[in-house]
């Protein structure tokens, strides 16, 4: 007996004797080789993208024990309703395809190294459309912040009896949370005015030319001087430069 300790053939020679004279060799091959190794799938990280750009997928990463070429096959396992999207070329290591709906797409690669296909390996591609999402606060003992629609308007009556020791000089009559997602914005035509010219109104944390990062939020606060007992009509809006989208929100304000 023998063992075979590497891939290849193995030839073995006998001879025997009678005590006399050798007989001539016989010859025996053996050929070894090490059973086949299922190869492993690698489809690549997740991806977070704008709806519309093309992603490159990368399945270079995928190994075979044995060093035997690979064949690819990506599938999408599930993807937006309606969405139309396909690879151009699903037999690749690097197929690109264009997501053109916001949503989730779920992605899987076999591979196969001419005997035997891979266990599936998956990656999500999240796509989402260049957007600003404007948040309105609301309640005054467990505050949240709910969204509302850009372009935003609207128009109040707000009375206040403000108190304090000392006693606060301004009344914020709203608070707003607003945030850019998949690109940056620019907040353009800003202003804080007073109908009646008898206080300054300011929004806060928001000025000309302000430049909205991808992600971040910004909170904000409309807010006007004690009024004296007057009756004032505030105005505050701004635009999205990249959109046009405008908020507006009005109010006739009277404090002590």
């Amino acid at each position: 007996t023998f063992t075979a300790d590497v891939d290849g053939t193995y030839v073995a020679q006998l001879i025997v004797n009678d005590g006399t004279v050798d007989s001539a060799a016989d010859t025996v091959s053996v050929i070894a080789a090490t059973a086949n190794s299922a190869p492993v799938a690698n489809a690549g990280n997740d991806q977070n993208v704008t709806a519309g750009t093309t992603v490159f997928l990368d399945g270079s990463g995928s190994t075979d024990a044995d060093g035997d070429g690979l064949f690819y096959s990506w599938d999408f396992v599930s993807k937006p309703t309606g969405s139309l999207s396909e690879f151009d070329d699903a037999t690749t290591v690097n197929p690109s395809f264009t997501p053109d709906l916001d949503g989730s797409y779920v992605i899987s690669l076999l591979v196969n190294d001419g005997i035997e296909d891979s266990d599936p390996d998956t990656l999500t591609v999240d796509a989402v459309q260049p957007s600003v999402k404007l948040f309105r606060e609301s309640g005054l003992i467990n505050p949240v912040f709910n969204e509302v629609s850009l372009p935003y308007s609207s128009n109040s009556t707000v009375s206040a009896n403000v108190m304090g020791i000392p006693t606060p000089t301004t009344y914020t009559l709203d608070t707003f949370r607003i945030v850019a997602e998949a690109q940056s914005f620019t907040i353009i035509n800003l202003t804080a005015t007073d109908g009646t010219g008898q206080v300054v109104p300011t929004i806060s944390n928001l000025s000309e030319g302000l430049v909205l990062a991808d992600g971040v939020a910004v909170e904000f606060e409309l807010a006007s001087p004690l009024t004296g007992g007057a009756t004032v009509s505030l105005n505050y809006s701004f635009e999205i430069q990249e959109t046009g989208e405008t908020f507006s929100a009005s109010y006739t304000f009277t404090s002590n």
